[in-house]
């Protein structure tokens, strides 16, 4: 019995042991920035904005020395090295903020996304070259600019929104609820909306619009084919 005892104590401190090494070799840098308006992310890297009282930006992952932030006239800028892209390995990046943001803008495959709602009057966001930003929101204004099949997923209100979808962007704002929406759908573009009040819908060369909420009214121009649809 007490060789049993002092074997289970044996197991539990290898278990620890092996814990606090893990714990340990976690990497991760720390870095003090100031206010900023406006986000730009590159190289496929991913952001997590966290609304806070505080302006830190965490770096994890296998090159955080790669890892440029720079902050340049109320612009965070964040991407690798020139000569790291090419091996980048797997980087994770936490984006501390205590100030209305204004310009929320992904390139390169980058991935943007926020865990607690961001609340903006005037909110403009912008996804290029197979990003992805999925972001929830409290705002009054909020437009977006999708293009070159990268993709916005939104959740949350606005009382007015306007999109802009282009060459196999998506846009998926059926968990958006909005009271009036304007869409310009050209080139293969794809976008869902929810509106209440009033849908203005610009639908060029194939774009296709899903349309929920039973808005009170519809203003519809086809050009070149396309197509909207009223779920």
């Amino acid at each position: 019995m007490r060789l049993k005892v002092i074997m289970f104590f044996c197991f539990l401190g290898i278990i620890n042991y092996t814990y606090s090494q893990i714990g340990y070799n976690v990497d991760r840098k720390k870095i003090l920035i100031k206010d900023f308006k406006s986000l730009k992310v590159y190289s496929g890297l991913e952001v997590k904005l966290i609304p806070s009282n505080k302006n830190i930006v965490y770096v994890y992952g296998d090159n955080i020395e790669k890892v440029v932030v720079n902050l340049k006239r109320e612009t965070l800028k964040i991407k690798l090295s020139v000569g790291s892209v090419f091996n980048p390995g797997y980087n994770y990046i936490e984006v501390f903020f205590n100030k209305k943001i204004e310009f929320i803008s992904a390139y390169q495959g980058s991935i943007i996304s926020n865990k607690k709602t961001i609340k903006s009057d005037q909110l403009y966001i912008k996804a290029k070259e197979w990003s992805k930003i999925s972001t929830k929101i409290n705002g009054k204004n909020i437009k977006a600019n999708v293009s070159s099949g990268a993709k916005i997923t939104f959740k949350g209100s606005t009382n007015e929104l306007s999109l802009k979808v282009s060459a196999g962007g998506l846009v998926n704002a059926e968990g958006l609820k909005s009271s009036k929406v304007k869409v310009i759908s050209v080139a293969g573009g794809l976008s869902s909306i929810r509106v209440r009040e009033l849908a203005n819908l610009n639908i060029n060369a194939g774009g296709k619009i899903e349309v929920y909420g039973n808005p009170k009214r519809v203003i519809s121009k086809y050009t070149f084919g396309g197509k909207v649809l009223f779920k």
